[in-house]
């Protein structure tokens, strides 16, 4: 599976990229962030969520690509559903490495 993650917006409006293959990872990062896409139902995630209104939130792309299907999504820190937070923090942790 490959994840690629991208946060942009902010404050400073700074972006930060991330991408994961986890054919790269060790096995229990792998089943990390497996289980982050499992437990978000990614596949069935809106592809769009975005506030009508307001400032200074993130936007996130997230495109997951895998075995038969790929998906992206594009969300803000305020439209994401609370399941999705974990994919969110895992590759953005990987951004900040």
């Amino acid at each position: 599976m490959k994840v690629s993650f991208e946060q942009e917006g902010g404050i400073t409006g700074a972006t930060l990229k991330s991408f994961v293959d986890t054919n790269s990872i060790s096995t229990d990062d792998a089943k990390i962030l497996n289980d982050a896409i499992n437990n978000s139902n990614f596949f069935i995630l809106d592809k769009e969520s975005l506030p009508e209104k307001g400032a200074d939130y993130f936007i996130y792309t997230i495109t997951v690509d895998s075995d038969n299907k790929s998906h992206k999504i594009i969300t803000s820190d305020s439209t994401a559903p609370k399941a999705l937070k974990p994919l969110i923090k895992y590759m953005r942790n990987k951004a900040l490495l």
